[in-house]
């Protein structure tokens, strides 16, 4: 990551958008990058997430 986006991570609380979540690999990556960046929090925010088929068998 460029040294100018990390020195406006720095400290900072992230909202990263999701459309659907899944299986959060996306976004767990996506939280770790941030926070390697220097973020001091990230929060998640999805519309829809993806539910297992044998949920509520």
């Amino acid at each position: 990551m460029a040294p100018q986006a990390r020195a406006r991570l720095r400290g900072k609380s992230v909202v990263l958008v999701d459309d659907v979540h899944t299986s959060g690999a996306t976004t767990d990556a996506c939280t770790r990058l941030l926070l390697r960046a220097g973020a001091a929090r990230v929060t998640i925010l999805a519309w829809a997430r993806v539910l297992d088929d044998d949920v509520g068998d």
